[in-house]
């Protein structure tokens, strides 16, 4: 699996290597930003059916900093969570406002990983109206 973007890009290109994420023996998952790679991530796991249908939680993190995805990763795989997503501390990025839609149907629940001390009260506020369980800061 390759993840990110030019450097991920760069894989694609090897002999061997498809960049379809269907099809090749090795995932490559490029996006314009570290938002959008995050959210292809999500959606290759609810667009192909590689999942089994129920997750306990989606994350949510800064995409400017590492800790609260690091932690929050461990902790979503731990307790058979669903993905996590990244998003701009200040506003709701677009790509994963539409990841998180798509998934509010899988995951009873939303962490927002580090709350509003790393992500602000508008980007909650924004998360808490698209989704139908419980968004809780973690």
């Amino acid at each position: 699996m390759a993840i990110g973007g030019g450097a991920a890009k760069a894989v694609g290109t090897l002999p061997g290597v498809d960049e379809n994420p269907t099809t090749g023996n090795t995932l490559v998952f490029v996006g314009a930003n570290r938002y959008d790679t995050a959210a292809k991530v999500a959606g290759f796991f609810l667009d192909s059916g590689k999942h089994n249908g129920t997750y306990f939680s989606v994350g949510i993190a800064t995409g400017v900093g590492y800790a609260d995805a690091l932690t929050g990763g461990s902790y979503l795989s731990a307790v058979g969570g669903g993905p996590l997503l990244l998003t701009n501390p200040a506003s709701e990025s677009p790509q994963t406002s539409a990841e998180l839609t798509k998934w509010a149907g899988y995951a009873p629940n939303v962490l927002v990983l580090g709350g509003t001390t790393a992500v602000s009260a508008g980007v909650f506020s924004s998360v808490v109206s698209q989704v139908h369980g419980v968004v809780a800061a973690f």
